[in-house]
């Protein structure tokens, strides 16, 4: 799925950069992403390397 004009929107609505990420990098996530959260918050830190940051 494409969600470009979301992530854009989303952006823009709270005056945040829109940083492309290639499809190569890493992305991380915590290993309690599953124990009953209710949201991931929006933090990006800065690309570092080939990680998303």
């Amino acid at each position: 799925m494409d969600y470009s004009k979301e992530r854009e929107l989303i952006s823009m609505k709270y005056g945040a950069p829109l940083v492309e990420t290639p499809e190569n990098f890493k992305v991380g996530i915590s290993r309690n992403v599953k124990d009953g959260l209710l949201s991931i918050n929006g933090l990006k830190h800065p690309v570092e390397g080939n990680t998303t940051g």
